[in-house]
């Protein structure tokens, strides 16, 4: 009787196969996550590849890169640091070379140079067609006495900080402008029809 229980209760599970539920939720949040990083929608990507990889527990060794993009777009450094460094154990090589490249970048920014570079020759090692690992890796050794190089990220956002505060100066010196002017306006406005116009 336990035999034919026993029996009974592997054939079940053996022809059950994955769960139609959550593949149909993994491939949701999956689409989710991939339409929100096409769109820039970061913090809507890094809330639907997390719902995928850690909640499901799907491993996916692409959406893990993505997440790490994300995390790096939204300059969230420790969680990129933290994802890139899964990626890198990925058995793609290909994923595996990104995100060393991308660490080397984050080290880079942070002014340690020799991590950056022996993450970049990582990088390398694993696919030597990258051919933005290669130049980031060469710049830094050939400049060893220069400045370290910049993502392209934080070079935008640097760019887009100084058009912030040149704009805001503008904004200012237009306030400044009004409040010269206003006085006369408001007295103006603060006399009374008839009155003094005698």
């Amino acid at each position: 009787m336990m035999v034919r229980f026993l029996f009974l209760f592997i054939a079940l599970n053996l022809t059950a196969g994955p769960d139609p539920l959550k593949t149909r939720h993994a491939n949701q949040a999956k689409q989710r996550a991939e339409n929100a990083l096409v769109s820039n929608d970061y913090k809507a990507a890094i809330m639907a590849y997390n719902y995928l990889l850690d909640t499901l527990k799907i491993k996916d060794e692409k959406a893990l890169l993505n997440l790490a993009h994300a995390y790096m777009k939204r300059a969230d450094y420790s969680n990129a640091t933290t994802k890139y460094t899964e990626a890198s154990k990925s058995s793609d090589a290909k994923i595996k070379s990104i995100a060393y490249q991308q660490l080397g970048i984050l080290q880079s920014e942070k002014g340690n140079r020799e991590e950056a570079i022996a993450h970049f020759k990582n990088a390398i090692k694993f696919d030597p067609s990258n051919t933005q690992a290669r130049f980031n890796y060469e710049l830094m050794v050939k400049n060893k006495n220069k400045d370290i190089p910049k993502s392209q990220d934080k070079q935008q956002r640097q760019e887009e900080e100084k058009k912030k505060q040149e704009e805001d100066k503008k904004n200012q010196d237009k306030k400044d402008q009004q409040k010269k002017e206003d006085p006369k306006k408001s007295d103006q406005e603060n006399k009374e029809p008839g009155k003094g116009d005698k």
